[in-house]
Parts: structure tokens; sequence; C-alpha cells
């Protein structure tokens, strides 16, 4: 899955736009993706998150070739960064759990009519295209200009809810995110990937999610 983000830099007075586009690493890729996980031991190990929350996705009317339409949110979260810390999750998580180091910055959400169901590839490519569809290309025009890092949490959940009241663990489906860099300075796609070699990385999406609560849109 790919989506863009427009990033506007003031140069010389004058204001220049710069286009980094954002990619959410998926699965051809050849190794798990934090959008592919399955679900931990502990509930059971066997169904994608996907099928786990699967009650919990709204309907939409879209026609769908293969599988169904639903409804989902992603969420786009700007984190600045102070410092440059390294992009391993663990080692991010104990750098922002210490007070004044990580802060959101910036946050969008949208809501993302897709076709689930079917093969993955055809799922991602629903997804990507709903996700153009809702956003009109543009992630955010207006970053913090800082070193920050991006993630991308996707939910059962539609936005109004997620504005309301957060998100709901039981509600996530994937979460990725980018090492921390400073995105006027970057030439090229940032990518958003999930820190993990085995498909049972449920609790790794959690993880992902869940990090930075006490100011994110995510609510245990």
């Amino acid at each position: 899955m790919r989506a863009s983000l427009a990033l506007s830099v003031l140069l010389a007075a004058c204001a220049v736009q710069h286009d980094v586009p954002l990619e959410i690493v998926g699965l051809d890729r050849g190794r798990p993706d934090g959008f592919g996980c399955r679900a931990p031991s502990a509930m059971g190990g066997g169904p994608l998150l996907t099928e786990l929350v699967a009650p919990s996705f709204l309907p939409c009317a879209m026609s769908c070739a293969a599988g169904v339409c639903r409804t989902q949110a992603y969420v786009f979260d700007f984190v600045e960064v102070s410092g440059v810390p390294s992009c391993r999750g663990s080692a991010l998580v104990d750098w922002c759990n210490v007070p004044g180091q990580c802060h959101v910055a910036a946050r969008r959400c949208f809501d993302v009519d897709a076709c689930v169901g079917g093969s993955s590839l055809a799922t991602a490519m629903s997804v990507e295209a709903g996700l153009r569809a809702a956003s009109g290309g543009v992630v955010l025009d207006s970053p913090p200009s800082g070193t920050v890092l991006v993630r991308v949490v996707g939910s059962a959940q539609s936005c109004a809810d997620i504005v309301a009241g957060g998100i709901t663990r039981n509600d996530v489906f994937g979460c990725a995110y980018s090492c921390p860099a400073q995105l006027d300075a970057v030439q090229g796609a940032v990518q958003l990937d999930l820190d993990t070699f085995d498909a049972e990385c449920g609790a790794l999406v959690y993880g992902c999610s869940l990090f930075l609560t006490g100011e994110g849109p995510v609510t245990p």
C-alpha cells in the first residue's frame, strides 16, 4: 500500500512544494507487515487480525468484484521526536517513555471504503485506492519541521468515533511506523513498517498502536 504526503517547505521567501510519498510496506516484501499479522498465541494465533475485528467493520455500498465492502479508519500520526533514536520498535518505545522526548504534533484520520477479502494483494490495492480517494492524495500539507516519525493505525471504527473517544484496542487491525527523519530533507519515499519477522505479530501491532497512548489516538 502507498499513500502520498504533500509537504510544503519555505525556501528563500518562496513557497516550494516538496512531495514526500509515504509507502506502507506490504506483503510483496516477502515477510510479515503491520497490516498482515496473525493474532497473538493467547488469542488463538490462527486468524488474521482483520478477521478478529471483522464483526466491528461497518458495511459500505461500494460494489466489489471480490470480498465485501467495509469502512475502515486510518489514523496518521506525525510524532515529533527529540534527538535521533534507533528505528527499532523497542528502542523507540523506551525513548518515547521519557517525558518530553516525543509528542503527537499532527494527526489526520481518513474513513476508507475498501473491498476486504479475496487475495491480500487485492485488498491492499483496494485500500490504497480508498486512501487516495479519501485524502485527495495528500495526507498532510503542513507537517512538523523537526524530526518526526510517522505512524499509521488501522481501526474498524469510524473517524468520528476516534475523534470522540480514541481507538480501542479490540478494533485495531494494523499498525506501521517510519524511522525518525526530517521530512523536508527526505528525498524519495518514507517507508512505514513494523519491526517483525514473525507472522504471529499481533502483539507488536497492539504495541505499535498503543505507545504514546496518553496523548495519542488509542485507548486500551
